[in-house]
């Protein structure tokens, strides 16, 4: 479970959102690591072997019952960090101008600075930054990001919706 600083000054209204986050652990993990590249650590009163490796199938790095113990979990805080920060130096980088492109990561930097993406937006920077220059047609966008939609010529959009 992630730590989350809530600032609210109604104490019933961040009871019930602190409620909600720690019921439903699973769920956020699964929506947040599409956008969040860093690492996530579930710490969770759930002891049974399936929450554990639902939890690690959902996109968490780590996950600890509780009570946790606070030597273990600064020791895989430091495991994680230094993964981070070792993959952040050895990875590829696509370099375009001032922007910096992390695909392992799906990270994006300007001159330094973090540029938050969503994933579609990232996957269409990845398709112009490994092809500088190249024209594309909205038809090839399409197909490239939605390899298994049918492209609706009618249709001015590049992104396959699911209803």
């Amino acid at each position: 479970m992630h730590t989350v600083l809530l600032v609210e000054d109604d104490v019933q209204l961040a009871c019930v959102v602190r409620d909600y986050l720690q019921q439903n652990g699973f769920s956020v993990c699964r929506q947040v690591r599409e956008d969040f590249r860093g690492a996530i650590i579930m710490l969770t009163a759930r002891l049974e072997d399936v929450d554990e490796v639902l939890g690690l199938e959902l996109g968490a790095d780590d996950y600890l019952s509780k009570p946790v113990r606070p030597a273990v979990l600064l020791a895989r805080l430091g495991v994680h960090l230094r993964r981070n920060t070792n993959t952040k130096l050895q990875e590829e980088m696509i370099k375009v101008g001032g922007l910096e492109i992390f695909p392992e990561r799906r990270a994006v930097e300007l001159i330094g600075q973090p540029i938050h993406t969503t994933s579609a937006e990232f996957d269409l920077l990845m398709i112009f930054a490994r092809d500088p220059g190249k024209a594309l047609d909205r038809a090839d966008l399409f197909k490239q990001l939605n390899p298994t939609e049918t492209y609706n010529f009618q249709d001015r959009s590049i992104f396959g919706f699911h209803a």
